[in-house]
């Protein structure tokens, strides 16, 4: 598994960001990139995990502190994201407080009381000191 997004592209031979959008990859592409700088955007220690069960309730990346889950995260590549029924199964099983979508699109809104639609430069910038 390659987590460098940069060299994924690279051995790819995709050289342009036109290429890199038309190619299969650029939701794995993006979800890597993002739960890398997720990462390393913290100062303090966070425990980090993906989520999946056998029913279908998903999480690319759950943000836990001290035993609490402080943020569900789903990733998506696409200028109006969404969230299933698994996402939501996943914040209550998890007990996750707050739920981000983070996307590419250039606007913060909340599409419920405990999910925000976000991107990633918004997330690191203003959710990220709060977590």
């Amino acid at each position: 598994m390659i987590r460098d997004s940069g060299i994924l592209h690279s051995l790819l031979g995709l050289d342009t960001y036109e290429s890199i959008l038309n190619n299969i990859i650029i939701g794995n592409s993006w979800e890597g990139f993002v739960i890398e700088q997720i990462i390393n955007s913290f100062e303090e220690e966070r425990q980090f995990w993906f989520y999946r069960t056998h029913q279908g309730a998903e999480c690319d990346l759950l943000i836990e502190k001290n035993g609490e889950v402080l943020a569900a995260i789903e990733i998506k590549f696409g200028t109006s994201p969404r969230v299933g029924k698994g996402f939501h199964i996943s914040m209550e099983d998890t007990g996750a407080k707050q739920g981000f979508i983070v996307g590419n699109g250039d606007e913060t809104y909340k599409i419920e009381e405990n999910i925000t639609v976000t991107n990633l430069n918004n997330f690191v910038m203003e959710f990220i000191p709060q977590l």
